[in-house]
């Protein structure tokens, strides 16, 4: 397999490098510092299995390589590995039908569960930056006036059948803080103060 790592920081970019040389049988590595050189490397018909990218690059950045790759090439699998957890920049990746990112906090046995999901397709986001992302989005979607969103259908079904926060979360595969979190915007939503209450307030409203 052949991968080529983007990234302006050297020094990081060298540890992942030997990293996956560890790991993953007969690899060779390419790496640069510089999207536009990535870019010109595969105008020119240079193909890799994998493409490893930071975001945050002088000159071209990860999104911009991302959004002219995409357009120009779409053959082969991207996994953003980036320090800069942001939910609002995981969002626009999954936009742009990125389905890997690793934090560059994580420890090294992510990394190869990270490549192993890009190479085959699968989603893969550090569980931290999802349920940020799920808190952003739960904000923004419950007000009033505004349809409640699935998920939150989801929970108070649930807590309708009495299940716990914690079972909540083991269910819906989120934390109990993401759970905790959608629940007191539920409250807020419906006006209630408590589970039963909120319960009562749902199924005036024909939400369950």
């Amino acid at each position: 397999m052949h991968f080529l790592i983007i990234d302006d920081h050297n020094l990081f970019a060298d540890a992942l490098s030997l990293t996956l040389s560890a790991r993953f049988n007969d690899l060779e590595v390419t790496q640069t510092s510089e999207a536009r050189q990535a870019l010109e490397w595969l105008s020119q018909g240079q193909r890799f299995d994998l493409i490893i990218l930071d975001l945050a690059m002088p000159g071209i950045d990860g999104l911009g390589f991302i959004e002219s790759y995409t357009t120009l090439y779409q053959d082969t699998s991207i996994l953003v590995c980036s320090g800069g957890d942001d939910p609002k920049a995981l969002q626009r990746l999954q936009q742009l039908g990125i389905t890997a990112y690793l934090s560059k906090s994580q420890p090294a046995d992510e990394a190869e569960k990270a490549v192993h999901a890009a190479l085959t397709g699968q989603p893969y986001y550090p569980v931290h930056l999802q349920e940020a992302l799920e808190r952003e989005q739960a904000a923004s979607t419950i007000q009033p006036g505004k349809p409640i969103p699935e998920r939150q259908l989801a929970i108070l079904r649930l807590i309708r059948v009495g299940h716990s926060n914690q079972e909540i979360a083991d269910l819906l595969h989120i934390s109990t803080n993401t759970v905790k979190t959608h629940i007191r915007l539920l409250y807020d939503r419906l006006d209630a103060r408590n589970r039963q209450e909120c319960l009562l307030k749902a199924e005036q409203q024909q939400l369950l």
